[in-house]
């Protein structure tokens, strides 16, 4: 197997479980913190999307989705536990398939 294989299996085993985690999640549930000043789901969502929309880069690929679009899901930004702030859990699972 080479890692483009690797890649793409490893990939689609986390759209799968992250498809079955997030299923029913809505909104407002998807911004609350399992800990004080934790992460939301929807915090860490939004960084894996911007993350691979980067890895993108590193493969010679375009961006996926504008970039100004994902800066609140930075690595080292606040915990997000507000909806204004927030893009809805709907697009963020759209941009992660």
């Amino acid at each position: 197997m080479n890692i483009v294989d690797v890649l793409k299996y490893q990939f689609g085993f986390c759209e799968y479980v992250c498809r079955k985690v997030m299923e029913g999640v809505t909104h407002a549930e998807s911004l609350a913190a399992r800990v004080p000043d934790g992460s939301s789901l929807n915090w860490v969502l939004g960084h894996v999307v911007l993350t691979r929309n980067h890895a993108l880069t590193l493969l010679g690929e375009p961006l996926t989705y504008p970039e100004e679009r994902f800066t609140r899901y930075r690595q080292g930004s606040p915990p997000l536990h507000e909806g204004r702030e927030a893009l809805p859990i709907e697009e963020l699972l759209a941009a992660y398939r």
